[in-house]
């Protein structure tokens, strides 16, 4: 078996098929990362999305994965009356911490000029009260870190040291304690994502 020189096949590409007792573990990359593994398909864009939904149990994010489709952005474009690829980007952005001035500039990446700023950081504030059990796991991971001395803590109990979360109200403070507040949720999603990667 070994490992084959990347071939497509469409636009998947075999980066290696190893023996596992009977049958074989084939991995594979794809331009947005989908892998492929014992007759399971799950594309990686969706993961972290679908821990927010388990770990919040939003329900209107359980309805959207309990549909055949189970498709996050399309659901989330249905529910704020955006298109798919805005959704998307959104979702994907809150999930990593964005702020409106950076969902601005993704957006502009692909030429969606419809927004600026102000709508950016509406956009954020929207999608919070539209899934609002979201915003709660997310101050409670907040809350949480600062009770354990700083750290955030994925599922599997790997630590994140934030000191910043303890800082003030003035200016920079401020800007620094809001971004390690995005920060221990963003090391939640992410790192419990990675985890169960692995």
């Amino acid at each position: 078996y070994g490992k084959p020189s990347p071939t497509p096949a469409g636009k998947v590409f075999v980066t290696s098929v190893t023996p596992v007792g009977k049958t074989e573990l084939i991995s594979m990359e794809t331009s947005t990362h989908t892998f492929v593994a014992e007759g399971f398909y799950t594309h990686n864009s969706q993961l972290e999305p679908r821990l927010v939904a388990a770990l919040s149990g939003d329900p209107k994010l359980l309805e959207i994965y309990g549909k055949a489709d189970g498709d996050i952005y399309t659901g989330c474009a249905s529910d704020m009356g955006l298109s798919r690829q805005v959704a998307k980007i959104l979702t994907l952005g809150i999930l990593y911490g964005m702020t409106g001035k950076r969902l601005y500039s993704q957006l502009q990446l692909v030429g969606c000029m419809t927004y600026d700023e102000r709508a950016c950081e509406r956009l954020i504030r929207n999608w919070f009260r539209t899934y609002p059990l979201v915003k709660l796991l997310a101050d409670n991971v907040v809350e949480t870190a600062k009770a354990n001395d700083g750290y955030a803590v994925t599922d599997m109990g790997r630590r994140r040291f934030l000191p910043a979360l303890f800082l003030g109200d003035e200016w920079p403070c401020n800007m620094l304690r809001e971004e390690a507040e995005r920060q221990a949720f963003n090391h939640l999603i992410q790192g419990t994502g990675m985890e169960e990667l692995k």
